[in-house]
């Protein structure tokens, strides 16, 4: 697959192929991130540990520890390697890194939500409601529009944390180059895999964990057709 190719079926025929081709190492894998949440919490009942700190536990070194590690597996498979359950755990060395770029979204979202409280701080002074309300209106939705458009543009930042471990800046930047005239296709697959894990979930709930899998390697997918690099048929 050459750079900057992006086809969305062929993305979701892969993620189907390559769910049930991979079965073994993906339910083993989804199965001991169940057990490592469910374990914490069972320490934390037996040996009267502090929610708090379970809480910064979870947060701050299991959650981003296992997101990296099952990027890390999407990005295996995707690339035709073999993708072993080891590998869940293979990112530790980026959780700092992780942790930067989190908080480099979080304030470019917060410098993009400045024109949005600009818009609603005139509305404190008109004195009218109907007006009023209307300017907060359009204050709200300019912030959802500027945070959906970024939530696109920078939606790789962590496969490319995991695939090439770049600076911060060049993460938000190399998202913001895979992306650049793709982003009416990444909504469409934004709400595709939205149906899926909707669908998932009306299987009793047990087709999440299938669903949310597949979208693992839909979204790996998209991401190396992007970004370029070999893709396994």
């Amino acid at each position: 697959m050459s750079k900057g190719e992006f086809r969305l079926g062929e993305s979701i025929r892969f993620g189907w192929s390559n769910l049930w081709a991979h079965l073994g190492v993906l339910l083993a894998c989804f199965g001991i991130y169940v057990a490592v949440v469910a374990g914490v919490a069972l320490l934390r009942v037996v040996f009267q540990i502090p929610p708090l700190a379970v809480g910064l536990l979870n947060g701050f070194v299991i959650g981003p520890l296992l997101a990296l590690g099952f990027n890390s597996i999407g990005l295996k498979i995707v690339d035709g390697g073999d993708a072993r359950i080891g590998d869940l755990f293979g990112q530790g060395s980026l959780i700092l890194k992780y942790w930067l770029v989190l908080l480099a979204l979080l304030a470019v979202m917060a410098l993009a939500a400045l024109p949005a409280l600009v818009v609603a701080g005139t509305g404190v002074f008109l004195l009218t409601e109907v007006p009023r309300a209307l300017v907060w209106l359009l204050a709200a939705l300019l912030l959802l529009a500027a945070w959906a458009y970024l939530a696109l543009r920078l939606m790789f930042v962590m496969w490319l944390l995991v695939d090439k471990a770049p600076s911060v800046g060049a993460c938000l930047r190399g998202s913001f180059d895979a992306t650049r005239d793709h982003v009416a296709g990444l909504f469409v697959l934004g709400l595709a895999l939205l149906g899926i894990n909707l669908l998932g979930l009306l299987c009793l709930g047990v087709g999440v964990v299938f669903s949310s899998l597949m979208s693992l390697l839909i979204f790996a997918h998209a991401y190396r057709g992007l970004e370029g690099g070999p893709a396994a048929a």
